[in-house]
């Protein structure tokens, strides 16, 4: 009745970026908001919140992709300077992380219940939660979807410097809608990063591997492993 929906190189529009976008996010914080304890909610719900968000909106736009889906995300071949460069981008987490240091006092605080939740975070089993969400199901679920899917279009419609900049305030937004006013800095400074290395590299597959990495920096901060003042120190202000 409705027909079969027809690839397109225009799909999807700046319009359906921003629609799919807000969905993703919704969905996103639907699981873990209903599965939250007391004490806060676990990775693991982090994670299966968003590998059904993505999930289901990559469902629903793949019939749409030009063919191959695959290569229309953004599943190819870098050069490989852009992997040279991989290595010498995962400090630049410490930038990221000052650029959240700095917009902090501006940005509403997030509710906490001090350190009580702290064993519970640090166990075998929450760090295995931590590690996968991090360094596998972020790393991958996010590169497909914002820049694999939403970036080409915010390029195609506002060129290269104006698509990744936006690209990086939509990243941003959504994270907003799920993990409040206070991840606006961190996300949008971590954003800016990916969303370069995606527009330079002509590939998803960089971004992936130096975001996954950056889950491993700050995987280890979870313990302040690295006691870097401002960043895995909270006791100071700035890096």
């Amino acid at each position: 009745m409705f027909g079969k929906p027809e690839p397109s190189d225009r799909f999807p529009t700046p319009a359906q970026v921003l629609l799919y976008a807000v969905v993703a996010a919704g969905l996103r914080g639907l699981l873990p908001g209903l599965a939250a304890a007391p004490d806060g909610v676990r990775p693991a719900s982090l994670g299966m919140g968003t590998i059904l968000a993505f999930g289901a909106v990559l469902f629903l736009v793949a019939p749409r992709l030009t063919p191959p889906p695959g290569w229309t995300l953004g599943f190819r071949p870098s050069p490989r300077l852009a992997w040279f460069a991989v290595p010498l981008l995962v400090p630049s987490l410490l930038l990221v992380s000052e650029v959240d240091n700095l917009a902090k006092p501006f940005l509403p605080a997030l509710p906490t219940n001090g350190d009580a939740a702290l064993p519970e975070l640090l166990g075998p089993l929450a760090l295995l939660e931590w590690a996968l969400l991090l360094c596998v199901i972020n790393p991958v679920g996010e590169e497909v979807l914002f820049r694999g899917l939403f970036q080409p279009t915010l390029v195609r419609t506002w060129g290269s410097r104006g698509g990744v900049l936006a690209s990086a305030a939509l990243y941003a937004g959504t994270g907003v809608l799920v993990f409040g006013p206070a991840s606006l800095g961190f996300a949008l400074a971590l954003g800016l990063v990916l969303a370069i290395v995606r527009e330079s590299a002509g590939s998803i597959l960089p971004g992936i591997v130096l975001h996954g990495l950056f889950g491993v920096v700050s995987l280890f901060a979870l313990s302040e492993s690295w006691g870097i003042p401002g960043f895995d120190d909270t006791s100071a202000a700035h890096t």
